[in-house]
């Protein structure tokens, strides 16, 4: 394996976050192989489109909130909101299909991915369409009944967070921060 090809399986496995490599203790050793900002940039447009790939395909509300924070928190450390647009529009498509609280995962995660867009820069439009697409799942979570995947029902570590009562509550705390 040439080093380059180890420095990118490194960033891959972190997917692109420099935080939890370093947390982890691979950061000094990912720093040593020279990595540009600019080949990152790539990596993570390559991972990017792997996770849009899949996210996609994918029906099940759990493996697509998952999907969706890796993706926003790729955004972190980079700053860099490319694919944005084609994430918004596979959440959007999949709003109907997923249960409440994997919804309000996404809609939270939208919303971080909003305030990263905003802070690097891009395009306000863009900021503004994941402001649009996040208060649209809120307020759906809202106005239909609750409904909580069977694997996080059974989840003791989110039994009060999977309270439909508290997944309103959540909501509607999301839609105030929001609109502000």
């Amino acid at each position: 394996m040439t080093e380059l090809s180890g420095a990118k399986q490194l960033f891959l496995k972190y997917g692109g976050s420099l935080f939890q490599m370093d947390r982890e203790g691979d950061y000094q050793r990912y720093r040593s192989f020279g990595v540009t900002k600019e080949l990152e940039l790539q990596w993570l447009g390559e991972l990017r489109s792997d996770l849009l790939a899949r996210l996609a395909l994918e029906n099940d509300g759990v493996k697509i909130r998952l999907s969706v924070g890796a993706f926003v928190d790729s955004i972190g450390d980079l700053g860099d909101c490319q694919h944005v647009s084609r994430l918004l529009e596979i959440v959007r498509s999949k709003v109907g299909t997923i249960d409440s609280f994997s919804q309000l995962m996404v809609a939270e995660a939208i919303a971080r991915l909003a305030n990263s867009c905003k802070v690097s820069g891009e395009a306000s439009d863009l900021a503004a369409y994941a402001v649009a697409t996040a208060t649209e799942m809120l307020e759906r979570i809202i106005q239909q009944p609750v409904e909580v995947a069977d694997e996080d029902q059974a989840n003791a570590l989110l039994r009060e967070v999977v309270q439909p009562h508290r997944i309103v509550e959540r909501a509607q705390h999301g839609l105030q921060r929001l609109s502000r």
